[in-house]
């Protein structure tokens, strides 16, 4: 199989295990931007002629993640761990490098090839999993280790898993792994404490860390021994007594307002080096690039999606669906009332789903050709049968419009009468039904509205 090949399959198995969210990346999907600066110590120059580790200090872009790829995952559920920490140092010349680091000393195995084969067991768990972690130590590992809860992403040391070959300005290379360490000291919660904290208590608690202040970490290298670190194997820690160079400080300042919109575009990418930091031996930088690369395109390449199903009986029905879909930025309709069909374009899969939400709640229904993208649900459907049910948020712009509402409510078993009339986006249906039923029917002619008893 292809480098390549993997790569995609990677991308793919990962979005099995979490889910596919769009406009979000395939794994650390929930993070936060910051800006920043990184001034390099004076020791740094003994390590690497590296521009950007010399005297000079430059502008710093840093993003904080939890580990899942679900954008909604708790801070303080377990597969919000590790962390991430990701580093871009902006170089004069419009030339950046990137540094990507987590919150555990290891990667679950050596390769890609292996790291697949572990997420697909991961998505199947039961004894695919327990086959792979009884063969694969370093997963177990990784699977099994205490992976508590920061108080803060501010209190939370970061480890580059992989090894990058460090040379300085007289021809000196040694090999070497990055290390983050917070200014601040570490400081964990426990279980229950954790479990305790609001879900998205760590990105409100940086952002009202850094309106008080500047968070700071020390950036350092461990080198590797020359006789017998694994240089080609990132699941392999290596000895805490290795020796430590300070490479310099990385100032957090603030975050960014428009973090969301951001960090979308934003990549940060192990194998983005500059001259003095290379490749080593170690195969996994190479390929978590082309890995990030294939996720970074899926949720910023344009989705062109078709609706279908949605009632458009007239003009009206078509500009009612055309500002809902011009109020969200980079999406864009066009309506064909023959085909009751809606062509939807949007600048990435984030934007599409938010352009079918947005249709949804101005009271229309239909279905999509895409498979991550669906139009969700907008009410709450009373359990069971009700003799009174209000309908409210429906588009009705006319009596063909009223006519097709009139005629989706006839269908459902139960049902005396209803007040509709044209033009009216609120009414009541009466008789003894299936609530559920109602909303079936009004889905499959088109429209979308709230129900409550």
């Amino acid at each position: 199989m292809t480098s390549s090949a993997i790569s995609e399959q990677l991308v793919d198995a990962l979005q099995t295990l979490f889910g596919v969210h769009p406009g979000y990346r395939a794994v650390h999907a929930k993070g936060i931007v910051c800006e920043g600066a990184f001034s390099p110590a004076p020791t740094a120059a003994s390590v690497s002629r590296a521009p950007h580790l010399q005297n000079v200090s430059v502008p710093t872009t840093v993003r904080f993640s939890d580990f899942a790829g679900v954008p909604t995952v708790p801070d303080g559920d377990p597969l919000a761990s590790p962390r991430g920490m990701a580093i871009k140092f902006h170089l004069p010349g419009g030339i950046d490098t990137d540094i990507v680091a987590q919150s555990y000393d290891g990667f679950p195995v050596r390769t890609a090839e292996e790291f697949l084969v572990f997420v697909r067991a991961l998505a199947t768990s039961g004894p695919p999993l327990a086959d792979f972690l009884a063969s694969h130590p370093q997963a177990k590992r990784f699977a099994e280790a205490p992976k508590p809860v920061p108080a803060s992403f501010a209190t939370e040391s970061y480890y580059g898993v992989n090894a990058f070959r460090f040379t300085n300005r007289e021809g000196v290379s040694r090999d070497g792994r990055y290390r983050v360490r917070p200014e601040a000291g570490e400081e964990h919660l426990d279980a229950a404490e954790a479990a305790r904290r609001p879900g998205n208590f760590l990105f409100e608690e940086l952002r009202e860390r850094l309106f008080r202040g500047p968070a700071r970490f020390r950036l350092l290298v461990q080198l590797a021994d020359d006789d017998g670190d694994p240089i080609d194997d990132g699941s392999r820690p290596w000895p805490e007594g290795r020796r430590q160079v300070e490479l310099g400080t990385i100032t957090v300042t603030s975050p960014l307002a428009d973090s969301a919109a951001v960090e979308r575009r934003l990549l940060f990418d192990p194998a983005r080096l500059v001259d003095g930091i290379g490749l080593s031996e170690d195969p996994l930088p190479l390929a978590r690039s082309a890995v990030y690369a294939i996720a970074y395109r899926r949720r910023n390449e344009a989705v062109h999606a078709e609706v279908t199903g949605v009632h458009l009986c007239c003009q009206g029905c078509v500009d009612a669906v055309d500002a809902a879909v011009k109020s969200v930025a980079g999406a864009t309709s066009r309506c064909d009332i023959e085909k009751q069909t809606v062509a939807l374009t949007a600048r990435d899969g984030a934007a599409a789903q938010k352009a079918l939400d947005a249709i949804a709640a101005a009271g229309f229904h239909g279905r999509t050709d895409d498979a991550h993208l669906a139009m969700k649900a907008v009410s709450r459907i009373p359990r069971g049968r009700v003799k009174h049910l209000k309908v409210s948020g429906i588009h009705n712009c006319c009596d063909l419009c009223c006519e097709a509402i009139k005629g989706a409510i006839a269908t459902v078993d139960g049902v005396a009468g209803d007040t509709a009339t044209p033009g009216a986006t609120t009414f009541e249906v009466t008789g003894d039904f299936q609530a559920a039923a109602l909303v079936k029917a009004l889905n499959a002619a088109g429209f979308g509205a709230q129900v409550k008893r």
